[in-house]
Parts: structure tokens; sequence; C-alpha cells
């Protein structure tokens, strides 16, 4: 599971990128995501408060409901 410790973080923008597996974040496995999922995520501490941003991005294996041939997907999130 991804854990980012804000104890100590100084003031400022940080910037993070991981790449997990479902399992790794907590997710169950599913066959149709194989690959890893790339987690880019920027936290800016101000005064005591935390201001995140995340991106999220992997790639799924799907089938066409009309053709029933497997195809890929570029899955994002921002």
């Amino acid at each position: 599971m991804l854990k980012i410790h804000i104890t100590n973080l100084t003031e400022g923008w940080h910037q993070y990128q991981f790449q997990e597996t479902l399992a790794q974040i907590g997710l169950n496995e599913d066959s149709r995501f194989p690959r890893v999922i790339d987690v880019e995520l920027g936290i800016e501490k101000t005064g005591g408060r935390f201001h995140t941003q995340t991106r999220v991005k992997t790639i799924g294996n799907f089938i066409c409901d009309r053709c029933l041939d497997p195809f890929e997907h570029l899955i994002s999130q921002e």
C-alpha cells in the first residue's frame, strides 16, 4: 500500500512517482489490469495544510462488445 510520511515534510511542493500493482495499492487482483499502475503525486505543504494533485494511469485489456476482439485501452485520471 502506498504510504507517504508527512510528519517531517518541509514547506513547499513535493513530487512523487510510483509504479505499483493492484495489490500494492490495496485493490483486488483483476486479469483485465495485468500491468503496473503509474501514479504521480504532488503534495504542497503550506502552513500545516496539505494540497494534493494526483495522476493515475494504466493499460487495461478488454473485449469489444461488437466484434469480440480483444484490445488494450489506456485508462488515466487526473
